[in-house]
């Protein structure tokens, strides 16, 4: 009876994976029936088991990433424990797929290439395809144009390749996706006129192939858009007009015909044909609005009062105004674009025709629109002398902005990462191809000594060994060596952005001689710094001199609000004593950032050195308010913050310790005073003198 049941919940997973495949949403993204996949699971076993856990890392990772992760943790034990590496790759794939959808761009990226790494072993072409389509997809979205177009054609020469049978690896639906993803990339380049022929090759192989019409329909907006963009204003018309008269067979074609209405309406507007303009956007607002499409139902909303001010009706223009007003503010509210979770499975904009927006992104576009929405309104009501409306709407434009300059510098220092990431990985290849190719080498040396010199082969073979040994000694120290390089820049792009940003802060704020100073400042600690990141070590001299000038300069920035002091032990000799370069800065930052902003009076920093039992004692201690207050004043303002001092300082000292028979330690300590309450911050580390 077990073995039926087992069968009959197959046959239903079976068709609903198919059902997925044709779902009108998220046609790129794997997906099946959740329901389905947990009630199968506790009677499975052995491999059928990891393929079940499989799909549900994936059909989860798109609303509950931590239950996507722990179904991820049991399927790669049991699928290592299996020796089943396709079960490993693929749940790493789909682990992937759910850090993307949380905008984990590096995180993402980490397991493709680790997935990748082992279809590439299993000689898996097309899911090695697959791989680079979704790298390809990554990078697009980390604004990396040149490695988005190389990995589009990888992906598009793995499925168009042919197995020993002659037969295709991959659908033209594989092809025509990689095909979409290839005209994105050109449009973000500004190449429309690159992208509208790929496009229109698309309708042509998809009207041809039976594609789905939702597919369609988003790929005759894409050709109306690329005419746009080329500035042919009637043949953009044309092919809106063409997504028109599609049927209406599901709530995503009638969406995404109000939301072309609204883009024909701009047209007409360039064009001066206002009546027909307001006709459309009326029909868009009113349907958009009414089924909780927030953003698209606000630029209506907004483009209609903006046409109605231009035609001095001032009735309309108001409460177009007013009605764009609220949906901002539910959009700002919501942080996102729909009313409703369950409009984003239904195709709107044409973007998530593939796979879900990621929320950051999503954030993003909400605050984007904000800024140029509150910009229009204080302009309108500046020119017109509406004094309590310029300054709302000042005020709103003002904290939009700076919530946009905190999502776009977070997006920013994503892709830097990804670019790091990714030149790793290529070095890493580089490095694997060379050492392949040495091997061969060596092993065509070995049997040619053999054949001629017989037994001064063996004498050869021993002392080969000897020296393989050396330098296998040699590449371990060195890659230690590259690793707390890494570490170091890990750390550098934090510090530099925190610093970039506040010259800029104090050379809006500050007059040109200070400016000039503090600027001085900087780049003196910037030479401190670049001289020694190619150093292991530095002398503690060197690195009190940059402890002081990071601080004098955190103490101009932040108005006197602090004082510090560096003291040291008379015992030390600071010229032949060396540590490691920048361990304190991180923490000093953090006392500053996190501790004595909070602070409602002065604070103060004490930097102290002394020498006990052949250890430096080096201790950073603050009298801010402490780490448990610091967190929950600042969780309400940015939930996503992590501090990355302790780990980096972690990671760090893991590597240089695996070299010291004398360990470095360190240990963070929170102050109180006698009542028990958070009195600052301490910060230990104990330095072996002889290193």
């Amino acid at each position: 009876m077990k073995r039926i049941y087992l069968l009959i919940i197959s046959f239903i997973l079976i068709i609903s994976a198919y059902a997925s495949d044709k779902r009108v949403v998220y046609q790129a993204t794997a997906y099946w029936d959740i329901d389905s996949l947990e009630s199968i699971l506790p009677e499975q076993t052995g491999i059928e088991h990891v393929n079940t856990l499989n799909r549900l890392i994936a059909s989860v990772g798109i609303e509950n990433f931590k239950k996507s992760y722990e179904y991820y943790l049991q399927a790669i034990l049991l699928a290592e424990e299996l020796k089943y590496n396709f079960g490993l790759a693929e749940a790493k794939r789909y682990m992937a797929y759910a850090y993307y959808y949380q905008s984990e761009n590096s995180q993402c990226l980490n397991f493709l290439w680790e997935a990748r790494d082992i279809y590439e072993s299993l000689n898996d072409a097309f899911h090695l395809a697959v791989m680079d389509q979704v790298i390809a997809t990554l990078y697009l979205s980390a604004r990396d144009f040149d490695k988005a177009l190389y990995y589009c054609k990888e992906a598009i020469k793995g499925y168009r390749a042919r197995d020993k049978n002659g037969k295709l690896y991959a659908s033209v639906k594989d092809t025509l996706i990689m095909y979409s993803i290839t005209g994105r990339v050109y449009r973000e380049l500004g190449r429309s006129d690159t992208a509208l022929p790929i496009y229109l090759k698309y309708l042509e192989i998809g009207e041809h192939n039976n594609i789905e019409i939702t597919n369609l329909m988003v790929h005759t907006g894409l050709v109306a858009a690329c005419y746009i963009e080329t500035k042919q204003y009637a043949k953009a018309i044309e092919y809106y007009l063409k997504a028109l008269e599609f049927t209406e067979v599901n709530q995503s074609i009638i969406a995404l015909k109000h939301e072309y209405m609204r883009r024909m309406a701009m047209i007409y507007l360039g064009m001066g044909r206002y009546n027909e303009a307001i006709e459309l956007l009326i029909k868009s607002y009113d349907f958009l609005s009414a089924n909780g499409f927030l953003m698209q139902s606000q630029s209506a909303a907004s483009t209609l009062g903006e046409v109605f001010h231009t035609l001095n009706d001032k009735n309309n223009s108001a409460n177009y105004f007013n009605k764009s007003d609220t949906l901002l503010e539910e959009l700002l509210n919501r942080n996102s674009i729909y009313r409703y979770d369950s409009l984003k499975y239904t195709i709107s904009y044409g973007w998530e025709l593939f796979s879900p927006l990621p929320t950051r992104l999503m954030k993003l576009f909400i605050y984007e629109n904000a800024v140029r929405y509150y910009k229009m309104r204080y302009d309108q009501n500046k020119s017109t002398g509406n004094k309590d409306a310029t300054i709302r709407f000042l005020e709103k434009y003002t904290s939009a902005k700076d919530s946009l300059t905190e999502i776009t510098q977070l997006k920013e220092l994503a892709e830097i990462q990804i670019k790091y990431d990714t030149e790793r990985k290529e070095n890493e290849i580089i490095n694997l191809s060379q050492e392949n190719e040495l091997k061969d080498l060596r092993i065509k040396q070995y049997y040619w000594f053999f054949i001629g010199a017989g037994g001064l082969l063996i004498i050869i073979v021993l002392f080969a060994i000897i020296l393989i040994r050396q330098n296998k000694l040699r590449n371990s120290q060195q890659t230690l060596l590259l690793q707390q390089r890494l570490f170091r820049t890990q750390m550098k792009p934090h510090f530099l952005f925190n610093s970039l940003s506040s010259i800029q802060n104090f050379i809006i704020k500050k007059d040109a001689t200070e400016a000039s100073d503090y600027l001085s400042k900087f780049s003196r600690l910037m030479r401190e710094i670049l001289n020694s990141s190619d150093s292991e070590y530095v002398t503690l001299d060197e690195e009190l001199d940059a402890i002081d000038n990071y601080l004098s300069l955190q103490k101009i920035r932040y108005d006197e609000m602090f004082d510090y002091s560096i003291e040291e032990d008379d015992k030390i000799d600071n010229e032949s004593v060396s540590i490691p370069p920048m361990l304190a800065q991180p923490f000093i930052e953090n006392a500053i950032e996190h501790g004595i902003k909070h602070k409602e009076s002065k604070g103060f920093i004490k930097v102290s050195l002394a020498e006990k039992n052949n250890y430096l004692i080096l201790e950073i201690t603050d009298d801010g308010v402490g780490r448990k207050k610091a967190s929950e004043i600042e969780r309400p303002k940015d939930q996503e913050h992590k501090s990355m001092a302790t780990s980096i300082t972690n990671e760090r000292l893991a590597n240089l310790n695996k070299k010291l028979k004398h360990k470095i330690r360190f240990e963070i300590i929170d102050l109180k005073d006698d009542a028990g309450n958070a009195n600052g911050t301490k910060v230990v580390f104990e330095i072996p003198l002889s290193l």
